[in-house]
């Protein structure tokens, strides 16, 4: 009976040692099932991103960079204009003049600032918002609203008001939008003298600088481009004077 009962044991343990090793057999095959599988997603993944780099290379070298555009401000000269109000005075206007060059964007709601500086030390005296010529000062509370214009990328020229000197004067006065007929106000009086002044025109997120020497001599109000924003310790450099 002893014997029996050990046989018995015996073809059970013989039993599951088999069942053991056809388990592990099989989870053996299925872990290498699952690793052929993943190598082939693995080599068809980089397959596709080699070809897609391939690609993204051979569009890179057929299309030049296309760069953001932005209007293209330039400095076109100044210009000085005579004014007859109505008291029959002439008064003499002085303008600088911008336009959009042809490789720029088109500039929309463009508005100006205009600060005025000492010469030597650049110590600000004061800025305005400047107005564009052909805004109408009759507006009222439209002005502002109108003074912001549309410069097209075409080299069309755009007056911004800069100073204005009336009869039998030697000052001249900054013009800013609200000014007119009445802009002889002491606190935008400017005496004979050297100024420097920076305008800058804004629109949609942009904006450029130009730097300015403005001679008031009593006549005119004469002005010169800048080479370049003045720096601390440099002397000021000019481009030729333009006049229109």
């Amino acid at each position: 009976m002893i014997a029996g009962v050990l046989v018995a044991a015996g073809s059970g343990f013989v039993g599951w040692r088999v069942g053991w090793r056809l388990a592990t057999s099989h989870y053996r095959e299925r872990l290498e099932t699952q690793k052929v599988i993943i190598d082939d997603l693995r080599n068809k993944q980089e397959a596709r991103l080699n070809v897609s780099s391939s690609a993204n290379a051979a569009a890179s070298r057929e299309k030049p960079d296309i760069p953001h555009l932005v209007p293209d401000f330039i400095y076109d000269g100044y210009d000085e204009t005579s004014n007859r109000h109505q008291d029959g005075a002439i008064h003499l206007y002085t303008h600088l003049r911008f336009c959009n060059g042809t490789g720029g964007a088109e500039a929309k709601d463009v508005s100006a600032r205009i600060e005025f500086l000492e010469y030597t030390y650049r110590s600000l005296i004061f800025q305005v918002d400047a107005k564009w010529e052909d805004v109408d000062y009759a507006g009222g509370r439209s002005r502002r609203a109108a003074n912001c214009i549309k410069m097209l990328p075409n080299m069309s020229a755009h007056q911004l008001d800069l100073v204005a000197r009336p009869p039998n004067s030697d000052d001249c006065y900054a013009l800013y939008i609200e000014s007119h007929p009445n802009y002889r106000q002491e606190q935008y009086r400017l005496r004979q003298g050297l100024y420097l002044a920076k305008a800058t025109l804004f629109c949609q997120g942009f904006s450029k600088e130009f730097w300015f020497r403005v001679i008031i001599n009593g006549q005119t109000a004469a002005v010169a481009e800048m080479v370049a924003a003045p720096q601390e310790g440099q002397f000021y450099e000019f481009k030729a004077e333009l006049k229109r």
